[in-house]
């Protein structure tokens, strides 16, 4: 299938050059394309018939479909008619790209008024007109639509002699911000394209080299009109060869004066330097004025150091002597061999390319102050081969080449002499260096009663063996003894997490991480200070710039009476104060909380009653441990408690008791409390949690309909085979012949995007609290393996219980711009208090009546490993789902089945007993989760068919246990005839 089956696409000036392109591509894509082109030369005179006959009878022949138009774009009628050929020969419009233009270039005191008027006329006018026409009909359909703009360089950057072209490109890219934002509500997406190729327009443009052609350029467009780009809106890509950037524009810091004054043009002149520069000056080391290098001197160091930052694979073939002739800063060649570089002063040998550039240029390019590409185009630098230039580009890393020159620039205010090189650490080197200094960030107390043998299996670095026992630590290079725990990862990851740059939850859920026993990872997080360590990385990156390497860090000192200490002092102090009898009740507990860097602290809860004791007394129902800083964090507000336990910043033996904690006081005005100094609690605050909204300090409204996008995912063959049998679905249609995917497939490839959802901090779901409750899914079309699905996810609704907030998820799959899939996830997220009064609406489910005998029944088991199969095959891998020791502290009695894997056993019955096993059939599943499901469980389908309609026959279902206890109610199928 193709990027654009189905889509209808009008492009402007396709007969030759990147129109042709265009047009040649997305027809081989699918696409049914209006080739437009008047068939005149490349100033715009004269027409004819034979450029779109051309381009259309290619698109016949290589089996696609097309249509020619002849129409001028520069015309209201030629734009209108445009359109009309789309529609009278397709049906509609889907996709414009705006390509036509012309060239009349003059310097502007030579050009007349007609070479102005003509430019503007077909390129500004003419992508106005054929915007409008489209965008018109485009609205009327309902169904979205694609806009690509053609601006130019020349527009965005200058270029001499074009004024009239840049005028107009320029006016383009202006033109496709403001209509991006206008026809967003229409679901129109318009940006804009500035290509760099050779073609008739450019064919006698020296600085364009013949490697730069359509073919690069085209692929891009595609991209644009695809529903690839469905979140991209607004922007403009440059695209020279196989070089793609994209066109911002920015804004300077600037300066204020003050006080709303007005500048005088005095005082402008005066701070003009520091009103246009682009970032602020950075401080002088120690305080000290820089000593600022000259051109002359940065430039010599660079070339000096070129060798450093040659990438021999970039230089592939190429055998080059490419002098450069620098005014003021002396001349340089650089020879390039056998996938050798090395570079001498002056001039040697016979050049293959000769470079001239004034010092100044060619500083500011190495500091990176001037892009080289836009010095070449304003005619700063020359150069006699731009075949060496290209490959310049490719055979030497210039953004490592800058980093040495800023180091230099900076080793030369910090004292004078040449300092050593920065080395940029790799992602192997920074992985050495975490494991190298793991014992010094490991915390004995953690690992108390741990005996573990952690290897870590790390693709593109080196493994790592990590062997805990008696409350010690060492770490082997390589695999060594009897793992206990088996870690897959690869080094560019692993190296993330060691920075801080990703956590290692957010790795670990998108499966980037894998771990053979999670209770070893979760042990992990306890016993190494992980913030000490990505500390000590990074002062080893910051010292691998020479000499000796940054020393480690030292453990923080205890905190000094007014730092955190004091203010978890303040919180323990007054924790009866805000204790909320009516959220104990029945609760009676001894939690000990152990603070590394402050005073310990004893929590007894027993009858109705709260108090608290300095140090750990008594024998604790729970045991909670964590440092001193991130404690007196969560009392202030500034750290979730709920992120620093999913981080392993806090941890506590018994999770029930931590449920009941925060039920059982009214943290918020423990907060007030510990920020006000210790006074006098607030007035009537006794039973203010048990007696506020349930929805207070809950979900983020300003989040709903807010839009998120997982990565497109591949319909993989044996991902869809693995998910079918992991929920014991033999059913040929996903094993055999004509082969789909089942339909709960779909929630594999939503896992990303549904997981942004969950995990956006600001919408404030707490997932220690949160349940699956519900899912409702919609199957417009069958999945099919290869294909590449598009996800989609938003906030759908946020609802008010006496008992919590029901958190619904909207998710959408598209292939090739076609809606497959709609689910509706509802995640119940559970109150923090209990005893609340009901409220209108908060009714248990009334049981249903009595629907007599069921149609028909389907009974499946439960096999002992199937939480751990259906983990590996949809990638939910929570740890009450495949760690025993995890789901008892939660309350089950062992691991549970994921209900999603429950859900795909109803459509199995469904599909066996009401489609006659054709999967393609089933149009709706919606289910309520009941209770929980366990290993070897027998689990009993019900259903009872109801009214057909329109097509759909309605059938009600539930599932029940061994024990008759309903695991699914409310089951709602549609079944098309």
């Amino acid at each position: 299938m193709g990027l654009l089956d189905g889509k209808v696409a009008i492009i402007t000036g396709s007969g030759n050059g990147l129109g042709r392109s265009h047009a040649l591509l997305f027809a081989a894509e699918g696409a049914k394309v209006v080739v437009n082109d008047v068939g005149g030369s490349r100033d715009g005179s004269g027409a004819g018939n034979a450029p779109a006959d051309q381009v259309v009878a290619e698109i016949k022949a290589a089996g696609g479909e097309a249509v020619a138009s002849y129409d001028s774009v520069a015309d209201p009628e030629g734009a209108a008619n445009l359109v009309k050929t789309a529609v009278d020969a397709f049906g509609g419009v889907d996709i414009l790209v705006n390509n036509a233009g012309i060239l009349r270039d003059k310097t502007l005191l030579k050009m007349e008024d007609a070479q102005w008027d003509a430019v503007i006329a077909v390129h500004l006018k003419g992508t106005y007109l054929c915007t409008k026409a489209a965008a018109a009909r485009m609205a009327e359909q309902a169904r979205g639509g694609k806009i690509v703009n053609t601006s130019s360089y020349a527009g965005l950057m200058g270029n001499f002699g074009q004024a009239n072209y840049g005028a107009a490109k320029a006016g383009i890219a202006g033109f496709t911000r403001v209509t991006a934002l206008e026809f967003a509500k229409h679901r129109i997406n318009v940006n804009a394209l500035a290509p760099m190729a050779k073609t008739r327009m450019t064919d006698d443009i020296a600085m364009v080299p013949d490697e730069m052609t359509p073919e690069h350029v085209a692929p891009v467009a595609l991209y644009l009109a695809s529903h690839l780009s469905d979140e991209v809106n607004g922007r403009i890509f440059g695209v020279h060869g196989d070089h793609l950037f994209e066109y911002k524009m920015k804004m300077t810091e600037g300066s204020k004066k003050g006080g709303n004054a007005v500048w005088s043009a005095e005082e402008i002149a005066e701070k003009i330097d520091e009103i246009c520069r682009d970032e602020a000056p950075a401080a002088a080391a120690g305080g000290a004025a820089p000593v600022e290098l000259g051109p002359k001197e940065i430039i010599a160091r660079a070339f000096e150091r070129l060798p450093e930052v040659f990438v021999p694979a970039g230089a592939t073939g190429w055998k080059a002597n490419v002098q450069f002739e620098i005014k003021d800063a002396g001349d340089w060649t650089i020879v390039i061999e056998d996938g050798t570089c090395r570079v001498e002063s002056g001039k040697a040998g016979t050049p293959t390319c000769t470079v001239k550039v004034d010092a100044a240029t060619y500083a500011d390019v190495v500091m990176g102050k001037t892009k080289p590409e836009k010095a070449f185009m304003e005619g700063k630098i020359t150069a006699s081969n731009l075949g060496d230039m290209m490959k310049f580009g490719q055979a030497f890393d210039m953004k490592k080449a800058k980093a040495l020159a800023e180091a230099e620039k900076a080793a030369a205010g910090a004292g004078g002499g040449a300092a050593a090189a920065p080395k940029e650490l790799g992602p192997k080197e920074i992985i050495a260096t975490a494991f190298g200094r793991l014992p010094e960030v490991f915390v004995p107390a953690g690992a108390a009663g741990w005996k573990a043998n952690v290897q870590f299996e790390i693709k593109g670095a080196d493994d790592y063996t990590i062997i805990v026992e008696d409350g010690t630590c060492r770490v082997e290079n390589g695999k060594s003894g009897t793992p206990t725990c088996t870690v897959k990862v690869d080094a560019a990851t692993y190296a993330d997490v060691v920075m801080g740059k990703t956590k290692p939850e957010k790795a670990f859920m998108e499966g980037k991480i894998t771990a053979s026993n999670l209770g070893d990872m979760m042990k992990f997080g306890q016993a190494f200070d992980m913030k000490k360590a990505k500390t000590l990385a990074e002062a080893e990156k910051a010292a691998a710039g020479g000499g000796a390497a940054a020393a480690p860090a030292k453990p923080a000192a205890k905190a000094a009476p007014s730092g955190p200490g004091a203010v978890i002092d303040a919180a323990f102090g007054m924790l009866p104060e805000v204790f909320v009898p009516s959220g104990a009740a029945g609760w009676t507990a001894n939690v000990q909380f152990a603070i590394k860097g402050a005073d310990d602290w004893t929590v007894i809860i027993a009858d109705g009653t709260c108090k608290t004791e300095k140090g750990l007394t008594g024998t604790p129902t729970c045991t909670v441990k964590v440092d001193a800083e991130t404690y007196a964090g969560v009392v202030a507000g500034k750290i979730r408690a709920e992120k620093a336990f999913m981080e392993g910043k806090i941890t506590a033996s018994n999770l029930g008791d931590m449920m009941r904690f925060g039920q059982a006081f009214d943290m918020k005005k423990a907060r007030e409390i510990a920020e006000s100094g210790g006074g006098a609690a607030a007035a009537g605050g006794g039973d203010a949690a048990a007696s506020g909204d349930a929805a207070a300090g809950g979900l983020n409204r300003d989040y709903l309909g807010r839009r998120f996008s997982g990565p497109p995912q591949w319909v993989d063959p044996e991902g869809a085979r693995n998910y079918a049998l992991a929920s014991n679905d033999e059913n040929p249609r996903y094993l055999e012949s004509d082969v789909v995917a089942p339909p709960l497939y779909a929630v594999r490839l939503l896992k990303e995007a549904l997981f942004k959802v969950m995990t956006e901090e600001e919408l404030g779901a707490d997932l220690l609290r949160l349940v699956h409750g519900e899912q409702d899914m919609r199957f417009h079309a069958p999945l099919r393996p290869g294909e590449l699905a598009t996800l989609r996810a938003f906030v759908h609704s946020i609802e008010d219980k006496s008992s919590g907030q029901i958190l619904r998820i909207g998710q959408k799959i598209y292939v090739g711009g076609e809606l497959r899939v709609e689910a509706l996830s509802a995640m119940f997220i559970r109150a923090k208090t209990k005893g609340a009064k009901k409220k209108d609406g908060d009714k248990k489910d009334a049981a249903p009546a009595d629907r007599g005998e069921a149609t028909f029944s389907h009974e499946m088991s439960v096999t002992e490993d199937q939480s751990y199969r259906y983990a590996d095959a949809s990638g939910d891998n929570n740890p009450i789902h495949v760690d025993e020791n995890v789901a008892k502290m939660a309350g089950f009695p062992s691991v549970i089945l994921q209900g999603l894997c429950t859900m795909a056993f109803t459509s199995q019955a469904i599909i066996r007993n009401a489609c006659d096993g054709d999967p393609t059939r089933l149009k709706r599943l919606a289910v309520r989760f009941a209770k929980p499901v366990l290993p070897k469980n027998v689990l009993t389908t019900s259903a009872w068919t109801g009214e057909t309609k329109d097509g759909l026959t309605t059938v009600d279902f539930e599932m029940k246990n061994q024990d008759d206890v309903p695991v699914i109610v409310n089951g709602v199928a549609e079944v098309s005839a």
